[in-house]
């Protein structure tokens, strides 16, 4: 395999759909039994081929697992699943358990799943720093880090102090608490 740095995050941005999420939900509700395309479009109400993609995308990111049954394809949580996969598929089953929305954990993986923004966020993990001290140490010009560092902003994962500061706030929800050290430690590699 390759950076699993950067397979983490192309899980986050896979993760960053909110039908995904719900897909993935749906596969914890459905337990050994999976769940397959076809009853997934139905309860959520789209189409198939969409449906299967998503499925497919999620199976491919390691969260979950396909096993084809005849001509039938069903999807469970994957058990074999990575050490680093394996506390998002946790972190994501506790926050269906405490009552979290599907579009919370989309939009805090959508803000996850950003190579510019993990670049920042790891400059901000090891010093909070201004927009020129976050662009001259990843050179990318500081417009694109002022609307990189705007999302992860709105997403509340950095703080912005009256010095123009940026720095990464504590994780506030049940959802956060558990991704947020997984993240820690990928950025402080």
């Amino acid at each position: 395999m390759g950076n699993p740095g950067k397979e983490l995050w192309s899980v986050f941005r896979t993760l960053g759909n909110v039908v995904r999420v719900k897909l993935v939900r749906m596969a914890f509700d459905c337990g050994a039994a999976g769940v397959n395309v076809s009853s997934a479009a139905k309860a959520l109400g789209i189409g198939e081929p969409a449906v299967s993609t998503y499925l497919r995308q999620l199976a491919d990111c390691g969260i979950l697992h396909r096993s084809r049954i005849g001509l039938q394809v069903n999807y469970f949580e994957d058990m074999d699943a990575d050490a680093s996969r394996k506390i998002i598929i946790e972190a994501l089953r506790y926050h269906r358990r405490s009552g979290g929305q599907p579009e919370e954990a989309a939009a805090l993986f959508k803000a996850l799943g950003n190579a510019t923004r993990v670049s920042a966020l790891t400059v901000v993990a090891y010093k909070p720093c201004d927009i020129d001290g976050i662009s001259d140490r990843i050179s990318v010009p500081n417009r694109t880090i002022l609307r990189q560092m705007s999302s992860l902003l709105d997403a509340e994962i950095v703080a912005l102090s009256e010095k123009g500061v940026f720095s990464i706030l504590p994780p506030n929800t049940p959802l956060r608490k558990r991704i947020f050290p997984l993240i820690s430690r990928l950025l402080l590699q």
